[in-house]
């Protein structure tokens, strides 16, 4: 009996060391699989934010590409708005009879002699031949040309230098801050609504 009894004292603890083994591995084994659920979930994590940030970035990139694309359509439909304007402007200019530039005669004569000094040549429409003869006076000689672009022109005796004061030459040498004019009247403030260009 003192046999059975040392079995049975050898069994039950036997059984309780395995009993603790097993709790202490099952404590482990949830200690190694809690820290693996974090490791993998804080990958999974890092994955996602690069992801979204990488979505983000592309977001982002095209978004500026559409920005870039819209902004080039706009200054190209504002540029061709300019050059419709300018080369209306010129045909007005054109179009014009001689007595609308009667007042201008004078200044542009005068830039002419300026310029070029007695002996110089200037060439004008039938229009304003004779409001070009009486600002020329003398020193000056004045050909009337079918074919001349409303305005004066000017050149010199000798024909080396000329004095364009036509009034498209003149449009020509205004144009770019004229460009400036009419794009900042193109730009609009966002209360402000689109004007007809004519």
């Amino acid at each position: 009996m003192a046999m059975e009894v040392l079995l049975g004292t050898l069994e039950r603890e036997a059984e309780e060391a395995r009993a603790a083994i097993e709790r202490e591995a099952g404590e482990r084994a949830k200690q190694i699989l809690a820290r693996a659920e974090a490791e993998v979930a804080g990958r999974r994590a890092t994955v996602l934010e690069r992801e979204a940030e990488r979505r983000r970035r592309d977001s982002d990139r095209e978004l500026a590409s559409h920005r870039r694309r819209l902004l080039e359509r706009l200054l190209r439909a504002r540029e061709s708005a300019i050059e419709r304007v300018l080369g209306r402007a010129e045909q007005l200019l054109t179009a014009l009879p001689g007595a609308a530039y009667g007042q201008q005669v004078p200044g542009l004569v005068a830039a002419v002699r300026e310029h070029l000094g007695e002996g110089a040549v200037l060439r004008c429409p039938p229009a304003l031949e004779d409001a070009v003869r009486a600002a020329a006076g003398d020193g000056l000689s004045v050909e009337s040309r079918a074919e001349a672009a409303p305005g004066v022109v000017g050149r010199s005796g000798d024909g080396n230098l000329t004095v364009d004061g036509s009034w498209t030459a003149r449009l020509a040498t205004q144009a770019p801050d004229l460009r400036v004019q009419l794009a900042a009247q193109l730009t609009l403030a966002p209360a402000e609504e689109p004007r007809a260009l004519g």
